[in-house]
């Protein structure tokens, strides 16, 4: 199974449930310091099997000091050549409300893109009530750096999919696809060579939420719409998440190696 984006950190029973990616993988996202630490420890646990995102959950962009955001990027670029993606970064309205608030999300999530870009690694995306803004944040990093981007979760607007899809974005659906039609069916509108899964877990949600099983019966529905067997469907997505984590101008001829 692949699980796009994931809290693993803070997970129960974590080691009694790797079976579930024995054959794909789990991106592991930080969303501070603390956050970050384990989940590089988890990865040590776990090689070729967790893939460690190192950033600042937008959240705390309202909050923190400008001492301790020096901090953080400082130990982001100690442990650069640990990280396989900058993530969990994005943009979220819910915690910030003001211009000025927006502003310095704005701020650092380019901050996160300039790290990004600088050590040549794929960007996960949060975009709470800022949809169309992060779609055009990625939109622009990706055009600019030729670096992937994943929008997670994101699965309440087929427009803004189509949108993205068209500048090469990747797209992850999680648990709510598994009893909400129009997410299913925004889902479902994701080009196949695009699609993700992803449990978010431990978030809480009604029904799959805070379970990394969950990955399990998202993917089995998406086989069944996309009429793949269930091990068909998950080399699509492990081509797709490898294609993800891979910088593209590795491949250009003439590119540093």
């Amino acid at each position: 199974m692949i699980d796009a984006h994931c809290h693993l950190y803070d997970a129960a029973d974590v080691a009694q449930q790797m079976y579930l990616y024995e054959r794909g993988g789990v991106a592991c996202v930080s969303e501070d310091l603390t956050s970050l630490e384990r989940s590089l420890a988890l990865a040590e646990q776990w090689p070729g099997v967790i893939y460690v995102g190192g950033a600042l959950h937008p959240a705390h962009s309202v909050t923190i000091t400008p001492l301790e955001l020096d901090k953080f990027f400082a130990r982001l670029e100690e442990v650069h050549s640990r990280l396989d993606l900058v993530g969990e970064s994005g943009l979220d309205y819910k915690y910030a409300v003001t211009p000025e608030q927006r502003q310095l999300q704005g701020s650092l999530l380019q901050r996160h893109f300039d790290f990004a870009a600088r050590h040549r690694l794929p960007v996960n995306l949060h975009s709470r009530r800022a949809e169309r803004a992060v779609v055009e944040a990625a939109l622009e990093f990706r055009s600019t750096t030729g670096l992937n981007a994943l929008l997670h979760w994101f699965t309440s607007s087929r427009k803004l999919i189509r949108h993205g899809a068209a500048g090469g974005l990747f797209f992850s659906a999680g648990p709510v696809i598994l009893e909400d039609e129009n997410s299913f069916r925004a889902a479902c509108s994701i080009p196949l060579e695009l699609l993700l899964t992803e449990t978010d877990a431990p978030v809480p949600f009604t029904r799959g939420g805070g379970r990394l099983e969950a990955v399990k019966e998202v993917t089995e529905k998406l086989a069944l719409y996309h009429e793949m067997s269930l091990s068909e469907f998950e080399l699509v997505l492990r081509d797709n998440f490898r294609s993800y984590l891979a910088d593209p101008a590795a491949d250009t001829p003439g590119a540093e190696s």
